[in-house]
């Protein structure tokens, strides 16, 4: 057991919300997504060109395309920030499928 994790820390409890969620602020929209289920053989180079053939270059400042931990290939996961929740809500709703990955 690893002393730098409280005793009274427990993992994978529900978060506790509001009876009636509200829409979020404009501030407190999200930018940022995750991609799932990549092909670890995807190197960054080439989603950002997938992005970029896309019609999505210039609408994102962060692109992570982590490393597995062999180095030989990514997670399988990647996260792109882009600049406004307007485009990040386009891309949820359209993007994803247009790019290929």
């Amino acid at each position: 057991r690893s002393s730098s994790v409280p005793a009274s820390c427990r993992f994978g409890r529900p978060l506790i919300r509001s009876r009636s969620p509200s829409p979020a602020p404009e501030k407190t929209r999200p930018t940022t997504l995750v991609f799932h289920d990549l092909a670890h053989s995807l190197l960054p180079q080439q989603l950002e060109s997938a992005l970029s053939a896309a019609g999505w270059d210039g609408t994102y400042d962060y692109l992570y395309l982590p490393m597995s931990k062999s180095g030989k290939g990514s997670a399988g996961v990647g996260y792109i920030n882009f600049l406004s929740p307007e485009l990040a809500e386009k891309f949820a709703q359209e993007g994803r499928h247009e790019i290929d990955i």
